[in-house]
């Protein structure tokens, strides 16, 4: 664990609890487990569909599960995580081997080393092979079967429909028709074509590349750590630095690599590799998707400034790997759109292991991917996240967009730009904060999953966001430990829409949540989602069709295992567990408190049992130790049953 492991280890006995009283309730309501799975044959899974959430789909009451293990390779650290994501994007239909040909080392054998320091060679022999044979080769493997006007239209044209418009209030309903209608022409288009890209070779050559990099990079800071190798002094030479021609000759003095040393740095342009051993740098960094490339920044110390001049930077990957390592510092990561930890047909990682870093992005970005994987990983310090739309843990088609912050008290912000027009005129879209999107109905989604294993933290979104999902995709938050806040104003907290998967899971702290509606457990569309709180003395704010409630055929869940809570509500009639009668069959919605003295403003009650008058819905309300001899009843001395 690295030494910066959460105080609190992960444990997965609070599912067995949690399982239990599911069991528990549904007996009174008179259904099954198996009743919460949902059958393909209403809209059988597309060719983008992935399996983890096709299974998941079927079972959805793993779902907080999935969530913890998740979480649980997190814990261990970096390498255990992208080796974990690379596994859930394995894709329903597969497309045979994902091996490209090894690199020949022989042709490094005719360079001379131009730094005396070998640790600083060593690191450059571990990155040459694969920037210049490895990753190009996983580039060319992934888009094989793609002509070439087709990958222009993969990174000139898909993106926009990822994208939207800050003055979309403005416009009237027949421009927003218009625009509707060219967006549903574009996916046309791409599912025409889309199943041709390969993304598993990338993703297992850019995250293995991404491993190997960073093991180097730690080997070099060891040597620093124990006295061996001085930062200051690491960039002597051990030769006359010959004219232009000769530099191919010299490792780490390629065309497109910049190794720089301690002094306060400006780098401008697109870089290969670009290495800078310390001093308060300022980062402006470009990138042309047309000539795509591996693009590798490793910065060993000092407060820097990361800008994108371009999309596709800081640490991001377009077609290839887009890698971006610092080490120390109080640093400030700024760019647009498609930046900052986000893989769009590629990985792109940042990580970044110590300091109090601000990350400002606006769209696509910090811990974003399609059709490949896009990482944020901060080892520690106090932070603040900020973005508009998309952002901070999203997950498209074929791809996973994760967040990862390990200690420090953190500040995530999205939204307050782009207006929900078809809902609000003073509310903002997020998407954001663990959120699983698909464009129904032409492509399933991915896996958007924020993780968070120590601090007190503030959650604050709008519209969509915090463990939230749409179209045939996972969302989901996971917090650890500390005392934090989730704010957000619908289809939040737990939410999922449209044969989608969401939740949130708090593991530890005094917590306080609020959202008008949709949200604290809400399914809604043949869709699941839980909220899970699993000790603390909470509270609830929500107004309606919320703690507890299903949908449209969807299944919503809010489970609280312990402590003295509060839930506070607007509308008693679709919340404290409630499903409504939809179609043919009825929803499912359940609020289970497992511990603690409660308080509830509707249709719940502390030491009851309840069942509300929808189809189906009803809560539990009990110190479980003295109701449950076991799972499969009430004991001989349960308190009263409710309404």
């Amino acid at each position: 664990m690295n030494g910066q492991a959460a105080e609190e280890s992960i444990s997965l006995a609070p599912l067995e609890l949690e399982r239990a009283g599911i069991r528990a309730l549904l007996g009174y309501i008179n259904l099954r487990e198996s009743d919460f799975g949902f059958r393909n044959d209403y809209m059988p899974p597309d060719s983008f569909s992935l399996l983890q959430f096709n299974y998941l789909n079927s079972h959805p009451l793993e779902l907080t599960e999935y969530v913890s293990s998740f979480a649980a390779a997190a814990e261990e650290g970096f390498a255990e995580t992208i080796k974990r994501a690379v596994v859930d994007l394995r894709a329903e239909h597969g497309t045979g081997p994902v091996t490209v040909a090894e690199p020949d080392l022989t042709e490094m054998s005719g360079f001379g080393l131009y730094y005396r320091s070998s640790d600083i060679n060593a690191l450059l022999t571990v990155i040459y092979p694969l920037v210049n044979t490895t990753l190009p080769a996983a580039t060319d493997s992934t888009l094989a079967r793609l002509r070439k006007s087709q990958r222009i239209f993969l990174y000139r044209d898909l993106p926009e429909l990822l994208l939207e418009d800050e003055l979309a209030h403005e416009r009237d309903v027949f421009i927003h028709d218009s625009i509707q209608q060219a967006e549903k022409e574009t996916l046309r288009k791409f599912v025409s074509f889309g199943t041709k890209i390969r993304p598993e070779f990338i993703l297992r050559y850019g995250t293995e590349a991404a491993l190997e990099i960073l093991r180097g990079v730690e080997q070099l800071m060891l040597s620093v750590e124990r006295g061996e190798l001085v930062l200051s002094e690491a960039l002597f030479s051990s030769v006359e630095e010959p004219g232009r021609k000769g530099l191919r000759t010299l490792l780490g003095r390629h065309e497109g690599w910049k190794i720089s040393g301690a002094g306060d740095d400006y780098h401008t342009g697109d870089f290969t590799v670009l290495i800078d051993i310390g001093g308060n740098d300022h980062y402006d960094l470009s990138y042309n998707p047309a000539a795509p490339h591996p693009r590798i920044i490793i910065d060993l110390a000092g407060d820097d400034i990361y800008s994108g001049k371009s999309r596709h930077t800081v640490g991001s990957g377009l077609f290839s790997l887009g890698l971006l390592i610092d080490w120390d510092g109080d640093d400030t990561y700024r760019a647009g759109n498609f930046s900052i930890g986000s893989g769009f047909c590629g990985v792109g990682i940042v990580y970044d292991r110590a300091g109090d870093d601000r990350y400002l992005g606006d769209t696509f970005t910090q811990g974003a991917g399609a059709f490949g994987l896009g990482v944020l990983f901060d080892e520690s310090g106090r932070d603040v996240y900020q973005a508009a739309f998309n952002a901070q843990a999203f997950g498209f088609t074929k791809g996973a967009g994760l967040l990862i912050d390990r200690r420090g008290n953190d500040n995530y912000l999205a939204g307050d730009k782009y207006s929900d027009v078809l809902r609000y005129d003073n509310h903002y879209l997020s998407l954001s904060q663990g959120f699983g999107y698909g464009m129904r109905p032409f492509m399933s989604g991915g896996i958007g999953g924020l993780i968070d294993l120590e601090g007190n933290d503030t959650y604050k979104a709008d519209i969509f966001g915090q463990g939230s999902s749409y179209w045939r995709s996972i969302g989901f938050v996971y917090d650890n430990s500390g005392n934090d806040q989730y704010l957000a104003h619908q289809y939040a907290q737990g939410s999922a829409t449209h044969m989608a998967l969401g939740a949130l899971v708090d593991a530890a702290g005094d917590d306080f949540y609020r959202s008008k509606g949709v949200s604290q457990g809400c399914g809604h569309d043949y869709s699941f989602a839980v909220l899970s709180d699993r000790s603390g003395n909470d509270v609830y704010h929500a107004v309606d069709l919320s703690q507890g409630a299903g949908s449209a055929n969807g299944v919503g869940l809010l489970c609280d295992l312990s402590g003295d809570d509060r839930y506070h509500i607007g509308n008693p009639a679709n919340t404290n567990g409630y499903g409504n009668p939809r179609r043919e069959f009825g929803s499912i919605g359940l609020l289970l408190d497992l511990g603690g003295v409660d308080v509830y403003d509707g249709f719940g009650a502390d030491n009851t049992v309840w069942r509300v008058e929808s189809k189906w819905g009803g809560g539990f309300d009990c110190i479980w130790e003295q109701w449950f001899s076991d799972s499969a009843g009430v004991n001989s001395q349960a308190g009263g049953v409710g309404r």
